[in-house]
């Protein structure tokens, strides 16, 4: 038996299958509006900010959800109520688990875009994907030599990530 055989059979506990969904416990939920809801998730997987993670219930179904943000131990993925996945996903709260597999993606070059004049363009829930990114060229803010964050909203009970406007506001051009 050749040694390549013998690897792939190997079922050691070591190897991570990114393919396979795991149950990760959610952490924290944050209402943004009626329809658009933060779920801070535990992880056990390094990500990066653009990048995302196939979100799934058993028996429900599976959807690809944006890293918004993450951490050593969590991501935070902005969901938007909008099919048979969301709503279920809706329905949970803070300690229930949620289903991921992935992580997929390359992630934005964060290390191209230091010490360069950043423009971020995006609205409704394509603010997410970078909104990790507006944070982390915000604290601390000479990372770049300048941020200019354009944000559109469909109206005012829209607009997302309002808690941490103030401090994109103070510390860069929003």
């Amino acid at each position: 038996m050749s040694s390549q055989s013998t690897a792939h059979q190997c079922s050691c506990g070591d190897h991570k299958n990114i393919l396979l969904p795991k149950a990760y416990p959610i952490l924290a939920i944050t209402k943004h509006t009626e329809l658009e809801w933060n779920f801070r998730v535990a992880k056990d997987f390094d990500a990066k900010l653009g990048q995302f993670v196939e979100v799934s219930l058993p028996m429900v179904g599976e959807a690809p959800i944006s890293v918004s943000d993450c951490g050593d131990d969590y991501v935070d993925l902005l969901i938007r109520n909008v099919g048979k996945v969301t709503n279920r996903l809706f329905e949970l709260n803070v300690g229930d688990n949620v289903w991921m597999r992935g992580v997929h993606g390359n992630g934005y070059p964060i290390e191209h875009y230091h010490h360069r004049h950043l423009v971020i363009i995006a609205g409704g829930t394509g603010v997410a994907p970078v909104k990790g990114l507006m944070r982390h060229f915000s604290e601390p803010p000479e990372k770049v030599n300048g941020m200019d964050m354009i944000l559109g909203f469909k109206n005012k009970e829209a607009v997302l990530y309002r808690d941490e406007m103030p401090l994109w506001r103070e510390r860069q051009n929003l």
